[in-house]
């Protein structure tokens, strides 16, 4: 049997851990935060579709959800986790040789990215910064993103919790 708290629990600490907010998770899923904060309070399961989004922004498999066996996959998923940081951490590495250290204080320092599939959100640490990411600096976000993977099929997006969501093809 599923059990629907545990399964809430799982998304909110989950999300929390990639330090989104449920309005956030919601765009990116196409949903109300409304619709995430029922599952994190286990009224509610979300959709299989969205348990499959959930799993691929978790890097995890849908299997986690919806067993007892999470300390397992819990560990595998944290793993990938870190594997996919560091593309940011390493984008974050060559644009600090790239432009001053107080512009790279003032609009890196607090940014996080996720990657979902061949997408990568970056947020900044309020709209304004992510706008400014978007409009300023998004082409060279790109660019170092191509020269570390070696390709250009990695799609940007802009978002931040409140407003407006930014895309660089």
């Amino acid at each position: 049997m599923i059990n629907i708290k545990r399964v809430g629990e799982i998304i909110a600490r989950n999300r929390k851990e990639l330090s989104m907010t449920q309005t956030q998770l919601g765009e990116i899923l196409k949903v109300s935060h409304q619709a995430v904060s029922k599952w994190e309070r286990g009224e509610c399961l979300p959709d299989i579709d969205i348990l499959v989004q959930l799993a691929k922004i978790f890097n995890t498999t849908v299997d986690y959800f919806l067993t007892q066996e999470e300390n397992d996959a819990h560990t595998s998923r944290t793993n990938i986790v870190n594997n996919k940081e560091d593309i940011w951490k390493s984008v974050l590495e060559k644009i600090k040789d790239q432009i001053s250290q107080p512009s790279f204080d003032r609009w890196f320092t607090d940014t996080k990215a996720i990657q979902i599939d061949n997408t990568l959100i970056i947020s900044g640490q309020d709209q304004f910064t992510t706008d400014w990411l978007y409009q300023r600096y998004s082409h060279m976000i790109s660019k170092t993103i191509d020269e570390i993977r070696g390709d250009n099929d990695l799609e940007l997006t802009f978002l931040f919790s409140k407003g407006t969501e930014n895309t660089e093809p």
